[in-house]
């Protein structure tokens, strides 16, 4: 079968070339609950970064869909394909040349844009909210694994990275209400 991973010869994992999407998509739901083997797999395989894309691609078009406007649905699909793009690459040099972590971008692209699955279910009518909340709480600390084992954080570095995002938020809003208060 083709999920044995290999050692390269720099020691990193390496997967065999026979990789299919759904096969992509069953690692990506191993991931989801913290499965090791499986973030190696997506991490390492070539093929997982054109995945990465159609998972993204997937996920904007079924947040949208329901609208049956074709111009929201194109535009949710670019948007879903580029702000992740760009939020991955500002968590990527974080950890790499500020945390000293060891992952490619695309390494990291590959472990995260594929667990966007994650986001698939929310498109649901009337529970869809909850599960993207539910989906967002999940996807942060899914990214602390995945800082901690594709990056080789420390499990300290990965905590605060990951949760960067609610910091920045938190610092805003306490700011926010410090001036209101006039303080």
């Amino acid at each position: 079968m083709v999920n044995k991973i290999q050692k390269g010869g720099d020691n990193s994992p390496k997967q065999k070339i026979n990789y299919s999407y759904f096969q992509n998509l069953v690692d990506s739901l191993k991931v989801i609950i913290f499965n090791e083997n499986s973030l190696y797999k997506i991490a390492y395989n070539s093929k997982a970064t054109l995945y990465g894309f159609i998972t993204l691609a997937i996920y904007g078009l079924l947040s949208s869909i329901s609208t049956l406007n074709p111009l929201l649905i194109i535009g949710n699909m670019a948007t879903m394909l580029i702000a992740p793009f760009i939020s991955f690459s500002i968590y990527n040099f974080i950890a790499k040349y500020i945390f000293g972590g060891e992952a490619t971008g695309v390494q990291y692209f590959r472990s995260i844009s594929n667990l966007f699955i994650i986001f698939w279910l929310s498109a649901i009518p009337k529970i869809g909210t909850f599960i993207l909340i539910l989906g967002i709480i999940w996807l942060i600390a899914v990214n602390i694994f995945v800082l901690k084992k594709v990056h080789k954080l420390a499990t300290w570095k990965a905590v605060i990275l990951g949760l960067l995002p609610l910091i920045l938020i938190a610092i805003f809003f306490l700011g926010a209400g410090l001036i209101l208060l006039g303080a």
